[in-house]
């Protein structure tokens, strides 16, 4: 592509700008009037030189010009001044980030909740992969004949738990000695050093001559043996009703179907858990069906040892990236900071 001028910048720039407030096509008088000191002749001619670059596109004839997946990149890349969030702002968010937790709320929903409320976007939370997680303790609860239900509690916010089917009738009694030999095998470990862990216990001697003590061990490895990706919270999706790019209702229904299978947002969102800083992908770069249009922007954050998630926010390509950018990063940076 032929390298921009300043003048090709700026009218991109002013191009995006309008954009991102009107969310209609903008003219040449438009920003002559408004952004240029450039005669609305020379603004339409190097508006030209965008279209003919794959930066701008014009709808149709009678139309001014909005700009293409590859002109809100070169845009973000290149042209964008990120507004530093003020200290108000970051007292703001984090005040109501903490008095929902006072309030009992779960710590990601609560992060992807209080996303969507300041962007009006859609707000995503990727939990860390359940294997990554430190184990704290495990319990286990009778709910009836040969059914209990393995609780295991965690460094992170979120109690995970399944419900099993026993090889015998259990007593309550019989289960809490159970949950107390899982405990000295497992406390302390990551998930993923449990399954090992629980694999050398069984070989061993002891185990051999303790049927209470092995019939335990198999339920920790029946219950969590499957490997977790992580848990997804979508957050506020009817906000997307709000912008006008989705009164079409074909595109509307293609990206909720997306946000409700969850399988190709949770491989996009796994796939920015390794980059540092915030990760920006526009529209056909994501290479979903479902999100043509839309962007999605994700920070990476770490909880408890070593595990890590994503958190970010959905919404259309022309959103205020010089506001959310700075955003997501902050509350990904709460997560981070927040005790699990």
């Amino acid at each position: 592509m032929t390298a921009l001028t300043e003048r090709h910048q700026q009218v991109l720039r002013a191009v995006v700008d309008d954009h991102v407030v009107s969310s209609q096509p903008v003219g040449s008088a438009t920003l002559s009037r408004r952004y240029l000191d450039l005669s609305p002749a020379t603004v339409r001619n190097v508006m030209g030189d965008l279209e003919r670059m794959g930066l701008l596109h014009q709808p149709h004839t009678s139309a001014g010009r909005v700009p293409t997946d590859r002109g809100f990149r070169l845009y973000v890349d290149d042209l964008l001044k990120v507004r530093n969030l003020s200290q108000r702002e970051r007292d703001r968010i984090r005040a109501e980030f903490e008095s929902g937790l006072d309030a009992g709320d779960d710590v990601m929903r609560r992060a992807g909740h209080l996303l969507s409320a300041v962007s009006n976007l859609v707000g995503l939370v990727l939990a860390p992969p359940l294997d990554e997680v430190l184990v704290k303790r495990i319990e286990l609860v009778r709910l009836g004949r040969r059914r209990a239900m393995i609780i295991l509690i965690t460094d992170q916010p979120v109690v995970h738990n399944r419900v099993v089917r026993t090889d015998a009738d259990y007593t309550k009694a019989d289960l809490e000695k159970m949950a107390r030999y899982l405990n000295e095998t497992v406390s302390g470990c990551t998930l993923g050093e449990m399954y090992a862990r629980i694999e050398a216990q069984m070989k061993s001697d002891r185990v051999q001559y303790d049927r209470l003590r092995a019939r335990a061990l198999r339920l920790g490895l029946e219950a969590f043996g499957a490997r977790d990706e992580g848990a997804l919270y979508v957050e506020e999706a009817t906000r997307l009703l709000e912008q006008p790019e989705f009164l079409d209702i074909g595109r509307m229904k293609a990206l909720f179907r997306t946000l409700e299978e969850k399988s190709q947002i949770l491989a996009l969102l796994r796939a920015t858990i390794e980059s540092e800083g915030v990760n920006v992908l526009i529209g056909s770069e994501s290479e979903v069906d479902g999100m043509q249009g839309c962007t999605l922007i994700t920070s990476r954050y770490t909880a408890g040892r070593g595990a890590a998630g994503s958190v970010g926010v959905i919404g259309p390509t022309r959103m205020d990236y010089r506001r959310i950018i700075p955003l997501v990063g902050y509350v990904a940076n709460l997560l981070s900071r927040h005790r699990y």
